[in-house]
């Protein structure tokens, strides 16, 4: 081990090649181009043991599996729950009958209560109090489990190549559930089981026989209208499909018509717009 040194960033050293290391029992030279660089070895010092404060996972006795809709939910909702002002970003993770994320911004409020519905707890149960930032970074990081050994040890995410460690605030912090707080479900709790549950289609009411309006009493039309529409002759198609095609092509006559008129009149209108400005203009002349 070594002193850490600025002098080994410096950007005049970038250029001038492959390093030489030469070692005493004291000291360690490092020589680059006309640079030559002495740092004292440190005997005593020891790399620190990482994994000797890492918990091991069989150890773990809760463990948290965040659904992927409610991480993704979790992820925008976290900065915006109360408490973002107090200092290290307080949340509380409840683990106890159903996934909880409780924030508030000071005791006299209620606090305000995220839902995770399709998340679950294995393990005991468990409620720990810890930076929001922290959790978010786990999440951004792409871990969907976290592994608790109690309330007071760090807090720890792992996969196939990574692990991701961080500590938990004090328990004594932890933000209490209460009877009047703000609680918001991820997901609609009827729909977390499978399927959502099925609203029966309501069963169409006849029409009354009158309509009241201003408790007059409104009759159907009389019965000789209905008499005589039922009476009436049927329709030929091929009769009726001659008297449309005879309508369109009036319509079209005459759409054709009106249009070639609002051109007439549009040129019409230049004309005129160009004889008034001829006028002004031996007006001005004159």
């Amino acid at each position: 081990l070594v002193p850490a040194s600025k002098v080994l960033g410096a950007k005049e050293l970038a250029s001038e090649g492959t390093p030489q290391l030469v070692q005493t029992d004291d000291w360690l030279l490092i020589k680059l181009g006309p640079w030559t660089i002495s740092l004292r070895i440190d005997k005593a010092g020891r790399f620190p043991q990482v994994d000797s404060i890492i918990p091991r996972l069989s150890q773990q006795a809760t463990k948290l599996v965040l659904a992927e809709p409610d991480a993704q939910y979790l992820r925008q909702a976290l900065p915006a729950l109360p408490g973002r002002t107090e200092q290290h970003l307080p949340v509380t993770l409840d683990l106890n009958g159903h996934v909880a994320i409780r924030g508030q911004d000071n005791p006299q409020t209620p606090p305000t209560e995220l839902i995770l519905s399709q998340s679950r707890r294995e393990g005991e149960q468990l409620c720990v109090n810890q930076n929001r930032e922290f959790l978010a970074k786990a999440l951004q990081l792409g871990f969907r489990e976290v592994h608790f050994n109690n309330a007071n040890t760090p807090a720890l995410c792992v996969d196939e190549r990574r692990k991701y460690l961080f500590a938990l605030l004090s328990a004594d912090g932890a933000i209490k559930p209460r009877p009047n707080m703000l609680m918001i479900h991820s997901i609609a709790p009827e729909t977390v089981s499978g399927a959502a549950t099925r609203i029966p289609k309501p069963i169409p009411k006849p029409m009354p026989k009158t309509i009241r309006l201003n408790s007059t009493p409104v009759p159907h039309l009389p019965a000789v209208a209905a008499t005589s529409s039922t009476e009436s002759t049927p329709i030929k198609p091929i009769e009726a499909a001659l008297a449309l095609r005879d309508s369109l092509r009036d319509s079209l006559d005459k759409t054709t018509l009106l249009i070639s008129a609002l051109k007439q009149q549009k040129k019409h209108s230049r004309l005129m717009q160009s004889t008034m400005a001829s006028l002004k203009q031996l007006q001005a002349v004159a």
